[in-house]
């Protein structure tokens, strides 16, 4: 992957510097680099799960949304799924037991949790059940970007993404 790093002389607003990062990510892929990664969205608000679809499509990757956790599993069990972003508050199965439940399956799957639960306990249990990162609602898309794909190059070079 061709990672090419911006310069500028005069300091760079926060915004800036994600979007030259967001930039030499997204528009630089190399040939090898091209597949296009499948992210399930568990998400049970439908505002936010539409927000969510489009911040994944405009990043390249091709968006699923389950509107619960076992939704979720159900769409685990016949769809391959890159990385999954899970909410907490959900009908029928949260997502600290969609996370358990998918670690104790022996998955290796990245998880990122994206949720209005921001105290430190909510954030220790995410940890606990097995997410890989934890991040608190509402959504920023000059972050959940990056650390998404962060999260897809590691595990793919991990091996575990086929």
């Amino acid at each position: 992957m061709l990672l090419r790093i911006h310069r500028q002389n005069k300091p760079l607003v926060n915004g800036n510097v994600y979007l030259s990062f967001i930039f030499a990510l997204y528009y630089n892929r190399t040939k090898e680099d091209t597949r296009m990664f499948r992210i399930l969205i568990a998400e049970d608000d439908p505002s936010t799960a539409r927000l969510l679809c489009a911040i994944v499509k405009r990043a390249g990757y091709e968006p699923l949304i389950a509107a619960d956790g076992v939704q979720a599993l159900e769409m685990l069990d016949h769809n391959h799924i890159d990385l999954l972003l899970c909410d907490v508050m959900m009908p029928r199965m949260d997502g600290f037991t969609l996370t358990r439940t998918i670690r104790e399956s022996g998955s290796m799957l990245p998880i990122l949790m994206l949720t209005a639960k921001d105290m430190p306990q909510d954030k220790h249990m995410g940890f606990i059940v097995g997410t890989d990162d934890y991040m608190t609602k509402p959504p920023d898309r000059q972050e959940l970007v990056p650390v998404s794909y962060t999260h897809l190059r590691a595990h793919e070079t991990r091996g575990n993404i086929v």
